[in-house]
């Protein structure tokens, strides 16, 4: 593989601008290098030529002017071209060495009694088409009183008896000295043209002192003659000029224009073979999120301090509480905003407080005391203002909650023992009649609320079905309407006719969501940081508080006014900071419009912004992006692919050249038309065609053998779409709040990959040992020559010794399993229980396993279980109900105490529960740390009578109890380096084998008791053919256990690797011992130890 290399050489064609003669040429035209007019075709050749590299514009980018670019990461369609308009790599033009005119002598001779076939000297050419030859010229000069003749000659190759074409002329002398020059002679008679051929022109005199003529040359010869290191003869200076030219002449290049180059080496040759240059400017990225926000939606109020406003609605009206600051102590207000005006009053309240405030068809209910100090409810009409005694036949003592409805009020109740009353309770404030509407004794029913007449409230079938649906149910004709089946999504929502209007938090984020009932669509109204509280809902106005800081907002949906407006948030903290380091510069090229705020920013000065102020040129992304080449002969189009563009995009780079995605706005014929167009992946360039084809791989290899690079990037391109929703506020945002974390970092890989010439290893992988496997692979097909590989000796391989079969035995107990529970103390509340604990395995399944926990028959709560691959190499498993927040809120359960008598764990997948060689006790159930109560556990308490049981399971495995095990390798490379891992499993755990094992290599110890088992180095003297690797414990250590060792092979030469990546797509972080416990299940992937870490 060879690094590539510019090479132009432009060979400029001379034709002599003077009269013809008939006679030879008197006039002299002394000079050194070979001269042409500035319109002669051979300086336009020459242009073009010089032409052939890939160059910027001065324009854009000024000499000696220190300039940056920023761009937004939203479209990565956008951002991938700017790679090469900001990094490329300077070309490998080799600018020709400077050629000389040196003087050979003209000897005498005589054609016609020459001896031993000495001939003249002369020089050699080649005809590739035919010529007659009208003149001949050399270079040349003669002594002060030279008169003798000079004769020219041109014979074939060979037969140098025979002259084809001849000349001569008479000496003149050169009694002024004047130094050698370009003599030309005329041809009086014609000869036959000469044939394509080899020949050779020579010279010689009749006698008397020597003339010269000129020769070429490079490098120079001092005063005593000796030629320099460099020094090459490049033949006689001559010009055959007839129906064609052919010639030997110093030739005059043009110095290769490679355009403007803010040049960066590297040349750490630890690092890099071959030093990397590369012209490059910075590049600032900017994360920013668009958010379609609802146009109807509007804040109404800000209501300072701690208490939740609660706003109901009614028509236009909102009513909330606050608290009265004026007053000590602090007392409620309760408050009117018009909707339509804008304006806010107070309502008229007696006491200090107000309770179950509610508003429905103009009326406002709410509790408060009486003039007599008794607490009573009252009536308000917003429009009269007039205010009236409410009498709610009931007792007031055990009411949860009353609201209007209305033209009624309902509300509920508790019994005796404090436990919700199934009835609903509903009087007319026409006609103070009452009535009731009792729950089904096989129905859950919550949620009621209600408006208009209306009720509404969520029903779920007792029995742990968890099917919800909505229903309304009409006061005035007494009709019951299914609104929503199959409702557990929105079960927590507030209902009316028309909508269902509900909050959500996905990751961190919160947002309201509002599902129409006649469309059965649903859409997100609002989305931000604060905390959405409560709702209310009428005639289609939704109304809502959210935390935000120290107090709330008010907002309003009004469905009128609904529209999208689109919201620019930015997080600009990494690249601000980047400018800023940077600093001073000249210039900054936004890429596209900038968010009006971030512009703010970026103008103030440290610490808060860049001091950009008057610096910043906006370029569109299309219509200035070609403008920033001078001159460009090459193009890079790429398939609308984010994989193929990332290596595209690097490629361009590489090459200084533009690159154009398919289907973007420069995907046009004007764009391709007269220049060399590479394709990446299924294109067809229109007007044009493909001068090269690659697809993903042969793109990935062509850019290792072009660079011959030791450095690669491991990327996964499906970062562009994973991300973690988690509100973050950034330092220099200006309050804007984004959501999507950690994502898109494969984007910024093609800059380290332009920057010092890394190749892209891309992976969709995201297991540690996928990810491996692949990567693997992968560089193996690029470059077979690093020898990647692993070399594993397994317990049950031939090459293991130390390892037997061995059987276990496992209880089955299907997928039920029950336990006695007889606690000394009685009882045990759910509230008082921090954790319960299971010795059970769960296998013949897939990852995780929703069980069900019952006590005495009864549902307490659901949770899930890993699912074990292998039984075997578990010395115990655990099932853990995680907490008492699944023990007491998961839906479906009982809410009652634990009861002596039994536990049942059931699985609802297919499954089998397996119970091997104990370790500890059947059940373990730890109280929370307030009650100081030592943990109760039972042993052989698993009732078999009542449990699943099955036959026994026997399962074998290879496997060993010995403390000392050895493994075999061969085939390998005594000159090669050599990294040893081990894999554990079983009754020993990783911390066994670092604590408790020494390694030996051919008897001698690499590694001691404590010492970390992981990238142990051989010694290369220690690698032999076959090589014995020994794993001793300690006494101490028991138990069953397989082993297994790899060897990984590093390379010959340094060989580098940079992961650029999202946590969320490839597990980069190194694990530490406080993970290496038994049942740690988000193990992170192992930094690959056969390669350095990026310099």
């Amino acid at each position: 593989m060879h690094k590539r290399g510019f090479v132009i050489i432009s060979i400029i064609y001379l034709i002599l601008m003077s009269q013809p003669a008939l006679a030879p040429s008197e006039g002299f035209s002394v000079f050194d290098k070979i001269e042409v007019t500035k319109d002669s075709p051979e300086q336009s050749q020459k242009s073009v030529a010089a032409s052939n590299v890939n160059r910027k514009s001065s324009k854009y980018y000024p000499k000696d002017q220190r300039i940056a670019f920023m761009v937004s990461d939203l479209n990565w369609s956008t951002v991938l071209p700017w790679n090469s308009a900001t990094v490329w790599s300077k070309p490998d033009v080799e600018e020709p060495k400077d050629e000389h005119i040196g003087l050979k002598p003209i000897l005498s001779w005589d054609p016609k009694f020459h001896q031993f076939d000495l001939y003249p000297f002369g020089q050699e050419f080649t005809v590739d088409e035919p010529i007659t030859v009208d003149t001949i010229s050399i270079y040349y000069t003669e002594p002060a009183f030279f008169t003798n003749t000079v004769t020219l000659e041109i014979v074939a190759m060979g037969k140098e008896d025979d002259p084809l074409v001849f000349t001569s002329f008479e000496g003149k002398g050169n009694p002024s000295r004047s130094p050698a020059q370009w003599k030309t002679i005329n041809l009086l008679q014609k000869f036959e043209p000469l044939k394509k051929g080899k020949y050779k022109l020579r010279a010689y005199t009749d006698g008397g002192d020597w003339p010269e003529w000129g020769f070429k040359h490079i490098g120079t010869v001092d005063k005593e003659g000796n030629p320099s290191a460099d020094y090459e003869e490049r033949g006689i200076l001559y010009r055959l000029v007839g129906n064609q030219l052919i010639e030997n002449v110093i030739e005059e290049y043009e110095k290769i224009d490679i355009g403007p180059c803010n040049e960066l080496v590297f040349d750490n040759d630890k690092v890099y073979p071959k030093p990397v240059n590369v012209c490059a400017h910075p590049l600032a990225f900017y994360h920013e999120e668009t958010t379609i926000t609802e146009a109807g939606t509007r804040l109404v109020k800000r209501v300072e301090g701690g208490r939740a406003p609660f706003p109901e609605l009614s028509g236009d009206s909102v009513i909330f509480t606050q608290r009265d600051t004026t007053t000590t102590p602090l007392g409620d207000q309760l408050m009117h905003i018009d909707l339509s005006t804008g304006h806010t009053e107070e309502l008229p309240i007696n006491g200090e407080e107000i309770y179950f405030v509610s508003a429905s068809n103009g009326k406002v209910l709410w509790q408060e005391k009486g003039k007599n100090g008794k607490w009573g409810f009252v009536i308000y009409n917003l429009k009269t203002g007039q205010k009236e005694e409410l009498n709610l036949n009931t007792d007031l003592d055990a009411l949860l909650y009353a609201e209007t409805v209305g033209d009624f009020v309902f509300w509920e109740k508790e019994d005796s023992n404090g436990l919700r009353e199934p009835i609903i309770y509903i009087q007319s404030l026409v006609d103070n009649k009452q009535e009731t509407i009792i729950y089904p004794q096989n129905m859950e029913v919550d949620r009621i609320h209600g408006n208009n007449n209306k009720l509404f409230w969520v029903e779920e079938p007792k029995g742990g079905t968890a099917q919800k649906s909505i229903h309304m149910f009409d006061l005035i004709t007494k009709q019951k309407t299914l609104l929503l089946d199959n409702a557990n999504d929105w079960s927590f929502g507030k209902v009316s006719e028309d909508f269902i209007v509900k909050d959500d938090l996905v990751q961190g984020i919160r947002s309201v969501h509002v599902y129409d009932i006649k469309t059965k669509t649903s859409k997100k109204i609002f989305i931000d940081d604060s905390i959405p509280y409560t709702f209310n809902i009428d005639k289609g106005k939704i109304v809502w508080d959210a935390q935000k800081g120290n107090g709330y907002n008010i907002y309003v949906y009004d469905p009128s006014k609904s529209g999208e407006k689109i919201e620019r948030s930015f997080d600009a903290d990494a690249s601000i900071y980047l400018l800023q380091q940077y600093q001073p510069f000249d210039k900054l090229y936004a890429i596209g419009s900038l968010p009006d705020r971030l512009s703010e920013v970026l103008d103030s000065p440290p610490p808060l912004g860049a001091d950009v102020a008057g610096k910043v040129t906006v370029l569109d992304p299309v219509d200035d992006y070609l403008k920033l080449w001078e001159y460009y002969g090459t193009v890079v189009y790429v398939e609308h692919d984010y994989d193929l563009a990332l290596v595209a995009a690097s490629y361009a780079s590489l090459l200084n050249a533009p690159l154009i995605i398919e289907r973007s706005q420069l995907d046009t014929e004007d764009t391709f038309r007269g220049r060399k167009v590479i394709c990446v992946g299924n294109v067809n360039p229109k007007g044009a065609t493909c001068s090269e084809t690659y697809d993903l791989f042969t793109l990935q290899k062509k850019y290792i053998e072009t660079t011959d690079t030791n450095r690669f990037i491991l990327i996964n391109p499906d970062d562009w779409t994973t991300k973690q929703k988690e509100a973050y506020k950034p330092d220099k945002s200006h309050g804007d709040i984004i959501s999507d974390l950690y994502t898109k970092a494969s984007l910024t890989s093609t800059r380290l990959a332009g920057l010092k010439e890394e190749a892209l290893i891309i992976t969709h992988e995201t297991t540690m040992e996928e990810v491996d496997q692949d990567f693997t692979q992968t560089i193996h097909r690029l470059r077979p020559d690093l020898r990647l590989g692993d070399t594993q000796c397994r317990a049950d391989d031939d090459c293991a010794t130390g390892f037997r079969e061995i059987t276990k035995t496992f209880k089955n107990y299907g997928n039920k399993i029950t336990y006695t529970f007889d606690y000394p103390d009685g009882d045990i509340p759910l509230k008082d229980i921090s954790n319960i604990e299971f010795q059970m395995i769960v296998t013949d399944c897939d990852g995780w396993v929703d069980v069900e926990f019952y006590n005495n028959d009864v549902k307490v709560t659901e949770s899930s279980a890993e699912c074990e691959k292998d039984p075997f190499i578990r010395s115990f498993a655990g099932y853990k109900s995680v907490s008492d927040y699944q023990l007491l809120f998961r839906s479906g359960g009982n809410k009652g105490p634990l009861q002596k008598g039994d536990l049942t764990i059931k699985l609802k997948e297919p499954g089998t529960i397996l119970i091997g060689e104990k370790k500890r006790d059947d059940v373990k159930i730890e109280f929370k740390e307030s009650l100081q109560k030592e943990p109760w556990s039972c042993d052989d308490c698993v009732l078999e009578k009542k449990s699943d049981k099955k036959v026994d399971r026997k399962i074998t495995k290879t496997a060993t109890d010995k403390r000392e095990v050895s493994f075999t390798f061969s085939d390998l490379n005594p000159a090669n380096d050599y990294i040893l891992n081990f894999e554990i499993a079983g009754d020993l755990h990783p911390f066994n084998l670092k604590l408790n094992s020494e390694v030996y290599v051919n008897g001698n110890k690499v590694s001691r008791e404590s010492d970390d088992k992981k990238d142990i180095p051989i010694p290369r003297h220690l690698v032999t053919n076959p090589m014995t690797v020994k794993v001793k414990f300690d006494e101490e250590t028991k138990g069953v256990y397989t082993l297994n060792a790899i060897l990984l092979g590093t390379f010959k030469e340094p060989t580098f690797l940079t992961i650029i990546s999202s946590p969320n797509t490839i597990p980069i972080s190194k694990r530490t011992n406080e993970c290496d416990i038994p049942d740690y299940k988000d193990r992170a992937q192992e930094v690959d130890n056969r390669f350095y870490g990026d310099v």
